[in-house]
């Protein structure tokens, strides 16, 4: 069926640069999603290690340790959630 189109060469050439284009600026988009998310890995990565150290130091205590762990971890469910479009849960205030 598919042998019956006729496409002039001409249109056929735009159709594979636009194609071409897309997926270089698709890539593009990608390796930069990827840094920076590569960078706030390693952000967080030192800010864990350095709160240890003052945990170690004893500079914070375990009940600032806890509360900011679970702070950091719901904001990495509400990230998650946000990438997949998915709607927080409501918790009813009684």
């Amino acid at each position: 069926m598919l042998n019956d189109i006729y496409l002039p060469e001409e249109v056929r050439d735009k159709i594979i640069t636009s194609l071409d284009s897309d997926r270089a600026r698709v890539e593009s988009e990608r390796e930069n999603h990827k840094d920076r998310t590569q960078q706030r890995l390693a952000s967080l990565r030192t800010r864990m290690d350095q709160m240890y150290e003052d945990k170690l130091d004893g500079k914070i205590d375990d009940v600032l340790v806890s509360e900011d762990e679970r702070m950091a971890g719901e904001r990495a469910h509400v990230g998650i959630r946000e990438k997949l479009g998915i709607e927080p849960r409501r918790v009813p205030l009684s």
